[in-house]
């Protein structure tokens, strides 16, 4: 009797295309992390013979362009202070592009401070006349430390720093920067740039079904008693063989889950114009980069992999956030951000700097509630949440993955 595939032996890899639509070679290493809940869509455009005929049986359609979408999640492991997680990939290339490196410095006194997250900082009391600048990621303890994202200049150690929002505090830095990890800002379509093309693939029982070309959407999940978890998927061009039957090889040998499991959810930091919420009670938090992926299509021959595409783009994102917090008196008054519609900061927090996966830090500088309907958790009242994240330029909100000990 043949031997069953089993649904968990499936494998995912991905990787950034040198050339949008020339697949990678990808290896053990383009698979490694924990990867769940794989499926893989096949879609084929196809023209239906809607003919005149004297009978009322269908005709066989012809079949046109071919797509194929690959939906799964991942956990948020790998990575450090100066070298990237696999899945960085995934998010670039559902529309965040790695812009700088963050950095981390050791400060003096702060006077006026705190320093918070999304506050602007430079090397002059005036802004205007800053010749460094940057954003302040994180204010750390033990001692007095910034992690920032640089923006313009160089900072060095004796340099003053003034920040130019909030309390406007003030202080300087009095050591060495060193890698504290990665910044992620969002990234639309242009003639001379976008976000990166993949070559992505599932390697099961035997058969290797691979798309070029593609691009995606994702989520950001914060659930409790679950690990942090990435929910994407992929839409690309299927690379088929010559009778479009599937390509056929051996599943990656030896790929690494990289080490311990990150924690569950638990300790996070949700916190909405710059205060945590440490009253209320919330079990999930998402969100969702909302993107929408358009194919790019073709009669030429200049196709990729003979679908009828020249890959798949990202044209439009609508990204949300959404929480659920057990209801208070104040609270966080969801009914009048509803009506109101004044917008507010917002941001999430999961894990810690020092931890082996490091910290991951979603910020929003300006979100909006949309929705708010009542919910009930064991028995007591709840919040479901949802607001829209508003921007201008490609700020409607960032992602950050720290590592300073």
């Amino acid at each position: 009797m043949p031997g069953r595939i089993l649904t968990r032996q499936a494998q995912f890899a991905i990787k950034i295309e040198t050339t949008e639509g020339t697949a990678e070679t990808l290896a053990a290493a383009d698979a490694a992390g924990v990867h769940a809940n794989l499926t893989d869509e096949r879609g084929p455009e196809a023209y239906e013979q809607n003919a005149s005929r004297p009978g009322l049986d269908s005709e066989p359609d012809i079949k046109g362009s071919r797509m194929r979408k690959f939906s799964g999640e991942t956990q948020l492991k790998g990575g450090g202070a100066s070298s990237a997680a696999k899945w960085h990939e995934i998010i670039q290339a559902c529309g965040l592009s790695s812009v700088t490196g963050l950095k981390v410095f050791s400060v003096g006194t702060i006077t006026s401070g705190p320093f918070t997250l999304g506050m602007r900082i430079g090397n002059n009391a005036s802004e205007g006349s800053a010749t460094k600048t940057g954003v302040v990621v994180a204010q750390l303890s033990g001692p007095n430390r910034l992690v920032i994202k640089p923006v313009t200049g160089t900072f060095t150690n004796g340099d003053s720093i003034f920040g130019y929002t909030g309390t406007t505090p003030s202080s300087s830095i009095s050591s060495t920067l060193s890698a504290a990890g990665w910044a992620f800002e969002l990234q639309t379509e242009s003639p001379s740039a976008g976000p990166p093309s993949v070559t992505a693939e599932e390697r099961d029982g035997g058969q290797i079904f691979r798309v070029v070309g593609a691009r995606g959407d994702f989520s950001l999940m914060l659930e409790m008693n679950k690990p942090a978890l990435l929910k994407w998927e992929f839409t690309g061009c299927p690379v088929l063989q010559n009778d479009a039957s599937e390509l056929t090889g051996s599943a990656f040998a030896n790929v690494s889950t990289l080490g311990a499991p990150p924690p569950v959810c638990k300790g996070c930091e949700l916190a909405i114009d710059g205060t945590a919420l440490t009253t209320t009670t919330i079990t999930q938090v998402e969100l969702k980069a909302g993107n929408t992926i358009s194919p790019d299509e073709t009669i030429a021959s200049n196709d990729f992999a003979a679908s009828g595409n020249r890959g798949y783009v990202i044209t439009d994102r609508k990204p949300t956030l959404s929480f659920d917090p057990r209801r208070e008196v104040p609270g966080i008054n969801a009914t009048g951000k509803l009506y109101g519609g004044a917008t507010f900061s917002a941001s999430a927090k999961v894990g810690n700097t020092s931890d082996t996966h490091g910290q991951v830090i979603a910020y929003a500088p300006a979100a909006q509630v949309s929705g708010a309907s009542e919910g009930d958790r064991n028995g007591m009242r709840t919040d479901q949440v949802e607001a829209k994240l508003t921007g201008s330029g490609d700020n409607a909100w960032s992602l950050y993955h720290v590592f300073a000990a």
